[in-house]
Parts: structure tokens; sequence; C-alpha cells
């Protein structure tokens, strides 16, 4: 992964760039983008500001009052890889630029007050900008609060955090055993819809089987998959242990999160090639939202 500080003016020069480097080759361009203004944050890092499927996750931070430390995250599955900038950030610094390139499907900023981790008290205000460039059109940023126990998008939607409940005091309870992220997966049911989100990061279910054992997932999305999207997932299916090139997919992973089996598409069959716990990953980009039925054949 390779990290760059960048200036603002960076931004421009990129909207429509024709790149070719280890990690990317084609046409970045701007996919989406966030705009915070006099957004508070708190010690404990309750906010953070995230991306997916970004080449370049830019972020450009402007501290109007008090201070912040800034965390970074990257990665494909949890844990993400984790880093700090050394310097703390005051509001008597000039406006500040970071990016974070590669092609790792996760890349998160958090502000926070490295010190003081357990404390749910204000250290500062900023403006906060978040730019995603990518040669993948379904890239996006997302805002998530986990003190107001949301996610928030550029679209002006939210959505709630799984498991999340407000308490008084020391900020929300996430009950991390049960969140769908890659580290704490839902459980999935054959006796009702399990529900998807928008946001992908939260689209992670597991499932156990013995070897043999087949179980079918029936995907319905709010937006379902367009005819195109259809034609080119029948071009390039995905199976096995090579995922599609196409962003509109379910990923199977085994308990050391190593893709097993997976398919572009809405509907797949999946063979248990040895007994234990899969982790089914629903990623259809902006279109994730909806549910999907499963059941053992």
């Amino acid at each position: 992964m390779k990290k760059y500080l960048v200036g603002i003016g960076m931004s421009a020069m990129l909207a429509a760039a024709n790149v070719s480097a280890d990690f990317v080759s084609g046409d970045l361009q701007l996919r989406d983008a966030m705009y915070l203004y006099d957004q508070g944050v708190d010690a404990r890092g309750s906010k953070t500001l995230g991306s997916s499927n970004c080449d370049v996750f830019q972020l450009v931070l402007d501290v109007t009052s008090g201070y912040t430390d800034l965390g970074m995250d990257v990665g494909n599955a949890s844990p993400l890889n984790s880093f700090v900038y050394p310097d703390r950030i005051h509001d008597s610094a000039a406006m500040f630029a970071y990016a974070l390139s590669g092609n790792d499907t996760w890349k998160v900023f958090g502000f926070n007050d490295k010190g003081n981790l357990a404390s749910s008290a204000q250290i500062g205000k900023g403006t906060i900008f978040g730019y995603c460039y990518s040669t993948k059109p379904d890239a996006y940023v997302y805002f998530r609060e986990e003190d107001k126990c949301t996610v928030k998008f550029s679209d002006g939607s939210t959505e709630s955090i799984p498991n999340c409940m407000a308490s008084s005091g020391s900020g929300p309870v996430l009950t991390e055993e049960a969140s769908g992220s890659p580290s704490a997966p839902n459980q999935m049911v054959t006796s009702s819809p399990n529900p998807l989100y928008r946001e992908v990061f939260f689209n992670h279910y597991q499932y156990a089987l013995q070897k043999g054992e087949k179980l079918y997932i029936n995907t319905v999305l709010n937006q379902p998959l367009s005819t195109l999207q259809k034609s080119r997932c029948a071009s390039n299916l995905g199976r096995g242990e090579t995922p599609s090139s196409y962003d509109t997919q379910i990923h199977v992973y085994n308990s050391s999160f190593k893709r097993v089996d997976g398919i572009c598409g809405e509907n797949l069959t999946f063979e248990a090639p040895e007994s234990g716990v899969y982790i089914f990953h629903f990623a259809f980009g902006e279109q994730s939202a909806g549910v999907f039925f499963a059941a053992r054949i």
C-alpha cells in the first residue's frame, strides 16, 4: 500500500486522469465526494470518514477549533492495517491534505485523541472533505458516526449501524459479536430474509456446512442488477478463488478469510469443499441494499 502527502490542488488534477501504476490502470475519475462543515470530533474517535473501492481516497481537513489526531485504516478484510499520522493537527495549522492509494477495498480516516481513547469528550471542530478517485464506477465515500449509530452517504441518505445502541456517558454500545463486519459476521438464517445494507462493510454473514453440503442463496436487491450488469456477469462469473472483475458479486471465504468461491450475480449455489464455517460477503456497490434468502439443498 502506497501513501502520499498531497496538496489541495491535487483534487483538480486527479479528477479525470488516465493513469497507470502498479495498483491501477485505466480512467481514474472522481466518483464520489463528501463535504462536512463545522463537524465536531471526540476523543474516542466515534466519527470516521471511509471509502469503498476508491483507488485514491483523499482527505482535506481544516481544524477550526481545538485539535485532532488522525488515524488511518486500510485493507480488504478486518482487521484492517492501521497507522497514525505522527503529528497532532491543531486549529493553528494550515488546511491539511492526505491521500491513501492502493488496490485495497477499504480506506478509512479516523479523528480522535490517541492518548485518551476512553473519553467521549469533544476535542475539536473542523471542515472535512473526502474525495474518491477510482477506475470503478461504484466506488463511494461514507461518514460513520458511532455516537449517532448512523452511516451517512454523499446523497444525503443514512443507514443505521447494525447492533448499535445509544447509551449515556461513554457513547454508543456496539455489539461486535454480530455487527456484519468481516471480523464479526452476522449469523445467516434460513427461516427468514437476511437484511443487506448499502454499506457493504456490514454485509458479511457466516454459516456452517458439512463437506459436500450445498447452500442456495437468492438475493433480492432494492435496485436489481440491470440487463447490462447481468450480461457482464455472465461473461465473467468469478467462480472459485478468483473473483469477477465486476463489483456486483457474492464472495465466499473460509474461516481463514481465503476466498474459496463466489459468483458475479444475485444467485449462488455453493457446495462446501470441507466441513467448517464459511463467510459470505454480499458486495453490489451502491445497489447492495435489500435482502437475501438462504436454503440448504
